[in-house]
């Protein structure tokens, strides 16, 4: 007959005495097979073909597979004999019939390790997957290690994914990947930078990795072709702002993802009491190191002097100055002039009969009045006739030279004199009257003394 084992691998049998062959078959595999003879009711301690087999499945430097899966089939067969999920730290222990089996393990979807093993004793097994370390060292264009970047894997046969996971402070990130190919998408500041498709994993390697990763410098020079510093620059990618300012010779250097910017630049300031306030803009499709250049005018900074404020504020204050000036010299002109015009006019009508006779002796006359009267002329010394008259008067009249020149000399004699005598100047002055009035009578005592001889 045939029975099946109970939980505990009991089982019983009710025969006549003789002698029987007993098979046991465990897991479609035959585990024992001997002749018993029957005699009388007996118990049978009977070992069987089973064995227990550890296997831990480990990746490429001997670290266990955290719950991988462990398939065991009967290479006879082809049936699974048996399937376990490895512990963390990818241990799982087997219980298997004597006999030839393929071991196979699978980690994240994939397989990683398919081999022939033999059981016929207990055994301890280590399954080496094919499970490596696969580093990325990402940096940019230039070469520099690029930080903060996050790396994605994404196994497409195995539906599986990796990270994202972000490169440290050198650039490096590190995955254990099963074996197999892997699409990689690398994202920095919002921006993919890198991808590549069907990267293959067979082994422990380092991939480098140059990113799409630019450098844009601004250059901003002034009229005179200076570098301008302080300039605020920003860089707009559908609204997403860098920013900052330009350094002592006037540039500033970003590192940006490749993709569509706006440079924007600015400057604010007052030069001469002049507001200074400049702006423009340049799209840039940043593909490769790009310089972005702004050169300003004449017209935006610096501006020549001559346009600043500060020079219409020296020019108006020269102006007045100037005509402030003018003013004074009209003024004080004005007033030497009019005390000329005075002096003058009082000089030209003090004249006595005196002065007379002194000019008209300076013409060649042939004498005085009184003379003229001793020589017989039987008119009156004292009347003239109109050719007289006439002479006599011409001269009186000055020109304007001789005025202004007894102007100055009468001018200078004030100033040489002291403010506080002008009584006493004005006595000296009438001196030279009273003298020529003086002359004039000691004169005509002598012609009445010639007379009376006569």
């Amino acid at each position: 007959g045939s029975q099946l084992t109970d939980a505990e691998g009991s089982t019983t049998f009710r025969m006549p005495m003789d002698t029987y062959t007993a098979s046991i078959v465990w897991l479609d595999t035959l585990v024992h097979q001997a002749n018993y003879g029957v005699d009388s009711n007996t118990i049978y301690q009977v070992t069987a073909n089973v064995f227990y087999l550890d296997y831990t499945a480990e990746d490429s430097n001997d670290v266990g597979l955290e719950f991988a899966q462990i398939v065991v089939t009967n290479s006879t067969t082809g049936r699974i004999t048996a399937s376990h999920t490895a512990d963390v730290n990818g241990f799982s222990q087997f219980r298997l019939p004597i006999g030839v089996y393929d071991v196979e393990v699978l980690w994240q979807n994939t397989l990683v390790y398919d081999d022939t093993w033999t059981v016929n004793a207990d055994a301890t097994e280590v399954l080496t997957s094919w499970v490596y370390y696969v580093a990325f060292h990402v940096v940019d264009v230039d070469g520099v290690d690029l930080a903060g970047a996050t790396v994605a894997l994404v196994n497409d046969q195995a539906m599986t994914t990796s990270g994202p996971v972000n490169t440290d402070a050198y650039g490096e990130v590190e995955f254990r990947l099963p074996t197999g190919a892997v699409d990689v998408e690398i994202v920095w500041k919002s921006v993919v930078v890198y991808t590549a498709d069907a990267v293959l994993v067979h082994a422990d390697t380092t991939e480098e990795i140059s990113a799409w990763v630019y450098y844009m410098t601004v250059k901003i020079t002034d009229s005179n072709g200076a570098g301008l510093k302080g300039a605020n620059v920003n860089i707009d990618r559908d609204g997403v702002i860098v920013e900052s300012t330009t350094t002592r010779n006037g540039t500033v250097v970003f590192r940006l993802p490749g993709a569509n910017y706006w440079a924007n630049m600015s400057f604010t300031t007052t030069y001469y009491l002049t507001p200074i306030d400049v702006s423009k803009s340049e799209s840039v499709d940043l593909n490769a190191n790009y310089l972005v250049r702004y050169k300003l005018t004449s017209d935006e900074y610096q501006i020549p002097f001559y346009k600043t404020n500060l020079f219409w504020v020296i020019l108006v204050i020269v102006l007045l100055i100037i005509g402030l000036l003018f003013l004074l010299l009209r003024m004080r002109k004005a007033a030497l002039e009019g005390e000329e015009v005075t002096e003058g006019d009082t000089d030209a009508i003090e004249y006595d009969d005196s002065d007379l006779d002194d000019l008209l002796e300076g013409m060649g006359t042939s004498g005085s009045i009184a003379a003229g009267a001793a020589a017989g002329d039987d008119s009156d010394p004292d009347e003239y006739s109109d050719d007289d008259l006439e002479k006599e008067e011409e001269p009186d009249e000055y020109s304007d030279d001789d005025l202004e020149k007894e102007g100055d000399d009468e001018g200078e004699e004030e100033g040489s004199d002291e403010d506080e005598k002008p009584e006493e100047d004005s006595d000296e002055d009438e001196k030279p009257e009273e003298d020529s009035d003086e002359d004039s009578d000691d004169d005509d005592e002598e012609e009445d003394e010639e007379k009376k001889e006569d």
